[in-house]
């Protein structure tokens, strides 16, 4: 699944897209953040500027005590309320405890009327109803996909993973002893001491986002053409806004603009050797690797400029390896397969000769 706004998004969307904006934090730190690194690592500047990172908003979430998140929040609040919940809560949660709370936050937005109608209306226009929210009820959050107008009618009660206590008493009053001593009082007060859905679900976020880290990811990316259902359409715009917030266009730039090819100083050696100059065959024992790589690619790879008339970075020099942009291999590769043949033609040349 994927970033959900619906017409009225609650507890459900807002756990989906909790969940989005983690795997999303993922594919930054994996696509982005980490390729950068790599280039800090090794001494080499990349002129690529990355997109400001999700943390924050997973943060606003998931944030453990003292700063705890909204869903720590929410736990607070049925802590303190236990069964004694009203239709009211959901109000009185978001002006009393999280306005006050995250107003500053850079990714909450505390909502007013003028703010609801023109999210009504939008919905409206987009869903063709409009949907029967209140501005006191709601806040806004800015994620990574856009910004998502959550209500709070029923988080509260939905994040409570416990029997009521009428059902406790119906089965404390059974005639069947082992019944009996399964709902004990004991047994619902522990039930309400347990953790909320909400704090089970971070659990498993953060399990998650833990075996993907340490595993080898690929990333599909699932493009909706159009929002009408039906073959053949493709909207542009609705297609580029989905490349742009999956961080697909990001991902793009920073290829187009880095250098995605490495190899070490020695396996490159050892693959492209023969392009290497007279000079530089005899004296190989007394040159450093660097230096050789650096003499093949400055012979072989001219220079290129971009529309505007700057020179566009072919290839660098790590502290560890070599960096090539996207097509220095593949010309290198027919270089040497130039040479081999021009090489073979020679020999045989040679051999019809005698």
């Amino acid at each position: 699944f994927g970033f959900e706004d619906m017409p009225i998004n609650e507890f459900v969307q807002l756990f989906i897209n909790l969940t989005n904006e983690s795997i999303q934090y993922l594919f930054n730190q994996i696509m982005i953040e980490r390729e950068l690194q790599v280039y800090a690592d090794e001494g080499i500047a990349s002129s690529y500027v990355a997109s400001p990172s999700n943390k924050p908003c997973l943060d606003l979430f998931m944030a453990p005590p003292p700063s705890m998140g909204i869903v720590g929040w929410i736990a607070e609040r049925l802590k303190e309320a236990g069964n004694q919940l009203d239709k009211s809560d959901g109000e009185s949660f978001v002006q009393q405890r999280l306005n006050p709370k995250f107003r500053s936050h850079p990714n909450y937005m505390e909502c007013n009327p003028q703010m609801i109608r023109a999210v009504q209306l939008e919905k409206q226009r987009r869903w063709g109803f409009k949907p029967d929210i209140f501005y006191k009820e709601c806040f806004q959050v800015k994620h990574y996909a856009g910004v998502v107008t959550y209500t709070v009618r029923s988080f509260l009660e939905k994040s409570r993973d416990n029997l009521e206590e009428h059902i406790f008493e119906v089965f404390r009053q059974s005639t069947e002893k082992d019944l009996q001593d399964l709902f004990t009082q004991d047994a619902a007060t522990a039930a309400s001491k347990r953790l909320t859905v909400g704090e089970k679900f971070v659990v498993q976020i953060q399990q998650l986002m833990r075996e993907l880290e340490s595993s080898s990811n690929v990333f599909v990316r699932c493009i909706k053409p159009t929002p009408h259902q039906k073959p053949k359409l493709l909207d542009p715009q609705m297609v580029m806004e989905q490349l742009t917030m999956g961080g697909v266009v990001s991902a793009l730039q920073m290829r187009r603009v880095g250098l995605p090819d490495r190899m070490s100083y020695k396996d490159f050696l050892q693959e492209f050797w023969q392009l290497e100059s007279g000079d530089y065959r005899v004296k190989r024992t007394k040159v450093s690797d660097q230096a050789r790589c650096e003499q093949i690619l400055g012979e072989l790879i001219g220079e290129e400029r971009d529309t505007s008339g700057a020179v566009i970075l072919q290839w660098a020099l790590g502290s560890t390896k070599l960096f090539m942009r996207s097509g220095v291999m593949k010309f290198l590769r027919n270089c040497c397969h130039w040479k081999l043949k021009m090489g073979a033609i020679r020999l045989q040349r040679a051999y019809k000769a005698h």
